[in-house]
């Protein structure tokens, strides 16, 4: 004989109806066969479980921690039940999908997570999404913005800011700062930069990083293709910015930028559009994908994260805080 849930919740409806007569009626099954059953498992778990008097039947200690125990268990297994029934019944969504980097993965753990869509994407940058969303042609966002030049999201939108992530500079395994724990942007101010093109929202930000910290930056090389950028600071020419989750190319090192300097990874939603749980989803999913790249490309900002876990709160908790 093998434990079943079946046992489990007779044993609880005998507690709760304080005898097995009561729980026999109520289960609709004979009191010798419920009684048969009881003394089965009783014999199988080497305890007693019930005390039986003519004042009606309790429970012994061994009873009391199996009851418990399963009441647990029952109800775990009925919350199961229900949420695979609704998954079942959920309608296939449509989900308008703007994004300014490459989701892959996205549609399987769509599917994974139990949810038919149909999912139909369209790129650019954040602010295009954001403004895609105030004109309700799309229902989902992603993308990168910066606490003083935010996308302009319409005000009823839900707006998640999943990690606010440092930006890194790219060294020359040979620069003098390269075996720093971090550097000062204006201990850079002489150095020759490779940077984005002047229409790319991240010159602005570069630009604006740099004045801040009391210089113009000599963008020597501009190009929107990153690896490029990093291939041309490995000759030991030019230092670049970067973000931490991009890998190492040979021949350079990311550093830590201090005092910080931001951009933020950004997930809105349109109200109404899709189901929150949904959204929910697609969060912790992004979460997920995050840090697997980070963990992956650059184990040295992965660690960063868990040390700084106040500064990366949102992230963590959609990961479950691993």
């Amino acid at each position: 004989m093998e434990l079943e849930v079946r046992h489990l919740r007779n044993l609880i409806m005998i507690a709760d109806a304080g005898s097995i007569r009561a729980a026999a009626i109520r289960l609709g099954l004979a009191q010798s066969a419920l009684s048969a059953q009881i003394r089965r498992l009783e014999l199988h778990l080497g305890v007693v479980l019930l005390e039986r008097g003519t004042a009606g039947t309790g429970l012994t200690a061994a009873g009391r921690e199996l009851v418990g125990r399963g009441r647990v268990i029952d109800r775990q297994l009925r919350e199961a039940e229900a949420a695979v029934s609704a998954i079942g019944s959920r309608p296939e969504q449509v989900v308008r999908l703007h994004h300014e980097f490459a989701l892959a993965g996205l549609d399987e753990y769509l599917t994974s997570a139990g949810w038919p869509h149909e999912l139909r994407r369209s790129v650019g940058p954040l602010e295009a999404g954001a403004r895609a969303m105030g004109r309700k042609e799309i229902d989902l966002c992603q993308g990168l913005d910066n606490a003083t030049q935010p996308a302009r999201f319409p005000d009823d939108a839900v707006v998640v800011v999943v990690v606010d992530e440092p930006s890194w500079v790219v060294l020359p395994e040979g620069h003098a700062l390269a075996t720093a724990s971090s550097v000062s942007l204006k201990d850079l101010r002489d150095e020759r930069w490779l940077g984005p093109k002047q229409d790319d929202p991240l010159y602005a930000h570069l630009v604006a990083s740099c004045h801040a910290a009391g210089f113009t930056p000599r963008i020597a090389v501009a190009s929107r293709d990153s690896n490029v950028l990093s291939r041309l600071a490995a000759e030991g020419t030019y230092v670049s910015m970067t973000s931490p989750t991009s890998s190492p190319v040979p021949g350079t090192v990311g550093v830590p930028v201090v005092p910080e300097i931001t951009l933020r990874h950004t997930l809105a939603c349109r109200p109404g559009s899709l189901p929150e749980p949904l959204f929910r989803d697609v969060l912790v999913w992004f979460g997920h994908s995050y840090l697997r790249a980070a963990e992956k490309r650059n184990p040295r900002y992965a660690s960063y994260i868990r040390a700084h876990a106040d500064r990366f709160e949102t992230l963590l908790d959609l990961v479950g805080g691993t």
